[in-house]
């Protein structure tokens, strides 16, 4: 497999799903896909771009194992943004979100923090 496309409503990209692709080259995250899990593309030496939508809510930290050359097109104010910013990867802004979308994401991260400091989850 070179290039493979994910869409799906509420889908996950499952644990050690494309483990060891030996030539795929582009992997498009599409939309509905909420989450990847660990080691979902670990040791995909050829990887070059990985495009998450919108809709990436989070990825395991070691999802992308072993992936040393790849660059993520993301959607500027997206987690998918806020996640491979923090973690230091590569990445190209490709678009961005609507200002309704942007409010819609600011109230959900303040009730998220919000619950996990009433929770004390840190």
């Amino acid at each position: 497999i070179e290039e493979i496309e994910i869409y799906g409503s509420f889908a996950v990209v499952d644990e050690g799903a494309f483990k060891g692709c030996q030539k795929l080259k582009r992997a498009v995250i599409g939309d509905g896909v909420m989450w990847i899990c660990s080691f979902a593309f670990q040791n995909c030496p050829v990887l070059e771009t990985i495009y998450l939508s919108k809709t990436i809510d989070t990825f395991d930290e070691n999802a992308f194992i072993d992936c040393e050359n790849v660059k993520f097109e993301v959607i500027k104010f997206s987690e998918g943004h806020d996640l491979v910013e923090e973690l230091g990867y590569n990445y190209e802004i490709v678009g961005k979100l609507s200002f309704f979308e942007r409010v819609s994401k600011f109230f959900s991260d303040l009730f998220e923090s919000f619950l996990n400091w009433i929770l004390g989850v840190e």
